[in-house]
C-alpha cells in the first residue's frame, strides 16, 4: 500500500512540474553563496539553497564544516532522510577535489507532519545539513579549492514540488589560523548546537510486537510528559500509535508498537529520540545507535549503579573514599590548621580524657557537617544541571575555558607563585580561640573551607562516583570522607601519645604541595585538546592560550606585591591590578 502511494504521488508531481513548466538549472558556481529556487504556478518561491562555509579560509591536514542551509516559504516543508510513509528524503552528492574525504553528515531532529492520514517526517520553516570536510595535507598555499553539492528535494505543500541544485564553494588554502567566516560562522555554529546530543547507555529489545527502549533519564529531577522515536529505517515502527513513555526515579523506557507486517532495524537501533519535559514543555533530542538484543539493560543508570554495589563494593568504595579523606591532611592548605588543632591538643594535655575527647568529636563532627553541606550542594547542582542538560558542561567551550583557566590558576598557586587558604589559616588562630564546643566545631568546619581550595586532584574521583550515585549512597560517600579527614584528629584526641609520630614539617611538603601543581597542569593540558576539538579553530586556541598567559602575570603580581611584608598602599595596589588583569583574561 505504501509502496503505490509513493508511485501515485510521484506520477503527479512528474504531470505537476511539466503542467507548471518548471525548470531545474544547476546555477553556476559562486565564489562563497550558491542559492537556487523553485516557482511554482504563483510565483512563490518554495525553497532556497544555500552553501554555507564555517571559516574564511582552509588549511592543509584540518577538518572544517560546511552546512547545506534550506529557507522554505511558509507552510512548506522537505522531508528527513526516512521522510515517514509519504514523500522522498532529502539527499545531497558532494563534489569534492582530488585528496578530500567526506566525514559524518549531521541531521538535525525532524518534526511529525500528518497529511490525509500518512505521517510524514520532515522540516518547516529552515533546515541546515552539516558536513566535516577533512581536506590532505599537501594542499598548496594560496591555491583555491572548490568544493560542490549537488542538493535534490521534494517540497510540499498542498501541492509537492520536487527540486534539484548543484552549486559549490571557492576556499582559499591558507597558512595562519582560519577565522569564522564573518556572515556564515554564526549560523554554522548555532546548528552545531541544534544537533541531537548522543544519548549512549540504551538497551534496545524486541518482545511481543514492540521495540522498548530503555535508558537512563538524562536530565535527573525532570518528568518527561511524552517521547517520540524517529527510526532511520521505514517500515519497523507503527508510526500512528502512540510511543509509550514510562519513567522511575531515574530511569526511562519508550515502547514503540512494531508493524505487524513490518521488517526489522538489521543491524542497530538508529534513529532521533525527542522528549518533551513536563513543567516547561521544552524539547529534548538525542540521536540513539544500538544494537538490538534480548534483553539488553543500561549500565549508566544511578539506578543500575546502585543495583550492582553489593556489600562488598560498597565497602570498598567506602574505605577507598576515607583513605582519600585522611589524605587530604597532608595538602599545603590544611597544614596551617592541623598545627593549630595539634596545639590545641597538646593545650588539653593536663584537662581530663574525656574532655579531650569530646573536644575530639566536636572538631570531627564540624568536618562531617561541612561535607554534608558540600555534598548537598553538589547533589542540587547535580539536578538542577540535570534540568538544563546535565553533562553540558564539557560540551560547552565557554565553559571549558572557565575551566582550564581555574585550575590553571589553582596551579599556579600549588607551583608557588602566590597563596590560597593564608586568609584562612589567619582566621584559624581566632576560631581555636574560642573555647568550648563552639570553638572545637568551628575548626572542623574551618578545616574543611580550607582544604576547598586545593583538593581537586584528591576529590575528584571520590565526587565523580558520588554524583552519578543515588542520593543516600553519594551522602554516605561524602561521610566517609569526612571521616577519613577527621580520623587523625579523632585518633589524637582518644590516644595523645601519637602526636610524637606526626611527621615533622620540611622541605617535603613543599615538593608535595608543587607535585600537585603538575598535576592540574597535565588536566589542563587535556582540556585545552577538547577545547581546541570543541571550536575547531587555531585561534580560539591562541586566544585561550593569551588568557592563560594574562593569569599568569595576574598570578604574580598578587603573590608578588600583595604579601603582608609589601606595604598596605602596595598591597592595595597589587590586588587591584590583579583583579583587572584577571577581568580582562577572562
Amino acid at each position: 500500500m505504501k509502496v503505490k502511494y509513493k508511485l501515485w504521488v510521484l506520477l503527479l508531481l512528474c504531470v505537476a512540474t511539466l503542467s507548471a513548466g518548471l525548470t531545474t538549472t544547476p546555477l553556476s558556481a559562486a565564489p562563497l553563496v550558491a542559492s537556487s529556487s523553485l516557482h511554482d504556478s504563483n510565483s512563490e518561491i518554495p525553497v532556497e539553497v544555500t552553501l554555507l562555509p564555517e571559516i574564511d579560509g582552509i588549511k592543509a591536514g584540518e577538518p572544517f564544516w560546511i552546512g547545506v542551509h534550506f529557507k522554505l516559504g511558509q507552510g512548506w516543508h522537505v522531508y528527513w532522510k526516512n521522510p515517514g510513509e509519504i514523500g522522498f528524503p532529502t539527499s545531497v552528492e558532494w563534489e569534492l577535489p582530488e585528496g578530500f574525504t567526506l566525514g559524518e553528515v549531521h541531521w538535525p531532529a525532524p518534526k511529525k507532519f500528518t497529511d490525509h492520514d500518512m505521517i510524514a517526517f520532515g522540516y518547516e520553516e529552515s533546515l541546515t545539513l552539516l558536513a566535516e570536510i577533512i581536506p590532505p595535507k599537501d594542499l598548496t598555499l594560496g591555491k583555491s579549492v572548490s568544493v560542490g553539492a549537488n542538493v535534490s528535494w521534494l517540497a510540499c505543500k498542498e501541492l509537492c514540488v520536487p527540486g534539484n541544485h548543484t552549486g559549490s564553494l571557492d576556499l582559499k588554502v591558507i597558512e595562519g589560523a582560519s577565522l569564522p567566516h564573518p556572515k556564515w560562522g554564526g549560523v554554522i555554529k548555532s546548528a552545531k548546537r541544534e544537533l541531537p546530543k548522543q544519548l549512549m547507555g540504551v538497551s534496545a529489545v524486541h518482545s511481543e510486537g514492540t521495540f522498548l527502549l530503555e535508558f537512563e533519564t538524562p536530565h535527573p529531577g525532570t518528568t518527561f510528559q511524552s517521547g517520540y522515536f524517529f527510526p532511520e529505517v521505514e517500515g519497523v515502527i507503527d508510526t500512528h500509535a502512540p510511543h509509550q513513555l514510562t519513567q522511575t526515579r531515574s530511569q526511562l523506557s519508550l515502547a514503540l508498537p512494531a508493524l505487524t507486517d513490518g521488517g526489522d532495524f538489521g543491524e542497530g537501533v538508529r534513529g532521533v529520540l525527542v522528549l518533551v519535559a513536563d513543567a516547561t514543555g521544552v524539547q529534548h533530542t538525542f540521536s540513539i545507535n544500538t544494537i538490538l538484543g534480548s534483553g539488553m539493560t543500561p549500565t549508566s543508570s544511578s539506578a543500575s549503579i546502585a543495583e550492582a554495589f553489593s556489600l562488598g563494593t560498597l565497602l570498598l568504595t567506602l574505605i577507598l573514599a576515607f583513605a582519600g579523606g585522611a589524605i587530604l591532611n597532608l595538602m599545603p592548605c590544611v597544614l596551617p590548621v592541623i598545627s593549630l588543632k595539634v596545639l590545641s591538643f597538646i593545650n588539653l594535655a593536663g584537662s581530663s580524657r574525656r574532655e579531650s575527647i569530646r573536644h575530639g568529636l566536636l572538631f570531627s563532627f564540624g568536618v562531617v557537617v561541612s561535607f554534608w553541606v558540600l555534598g548537598a550542594l553538589l547533589l542540587v547542582l547535580r539536578a538542577y544541571g540535570e534540568v538544563i542538560g546535565w553533562g553540558f558542561q564539557l560540551q560547552e567551550p565557554g565553559f571549558v575555558a572557565f575551566l582550564i583557566m581555574a585550575l590553571f590558576l589553582f596551579g599556579l598557586s600549588l607551583l608557588g607563585v602566590f597563596e590560597i587558604g593564608t586568609s584562612f589559616a589567619a582566621v584559624g588562630g581566632k576560631v581555636q580561640g574560642k573555647s568550648g564546643a563552639v570553638g572545637a566545631f568551628l575548626s572542623g568546619v574551618l578545616a574543611t573551607i580550607v582544604a576547598t581550595p586545593c583538593t581537586g586532584p584528591l576529590l575528584a574521583s571520590a565526587l565523580g562516583v558520588a554524583v552519578v550515585l543515588p542520593t543516600p549512597l553519594a551522602m554516605l560517600v561524602f561521610t566517609s570522607l569526612a571521616l577519613g579527614m577527621a580520623s587523625p584528629y579523632l585518633l589524637l584526641s582518644f590516644f595523645p601519645k601519637l602526636m610524637r609520630w606526626l611527621p615533622k614539617p620540611g622541605p617535603w611538603m613543599v615538593t608535595f604541595k608543587q607535585l600537585m601543581g603538575f598535576l592540574l597542569l597535565a588536566t589542563i593540558l587535556w582540556l585545552l585538546w577538547v577545547f581546541h576539538a570543541e571550536v575547531q579553530s587555531d585561534n580560539g586556541l591562541i586566544l585561550l592560550l593569551g588568557a592563560l598567559f594574562l593569569l599568569s602575570i595576574a598570578g604574580w603580581v598578587y603573590g608578588r606585591f600583595a604579601t603582608p611584608l609589601q606595604s598596605r598602599r602596595t598591597r592595595l595596589f597589587a590586588r587591584v591590578g590583579a583583579s583587572a588583569i584577571l577581568v580582562f583574561a577572562v
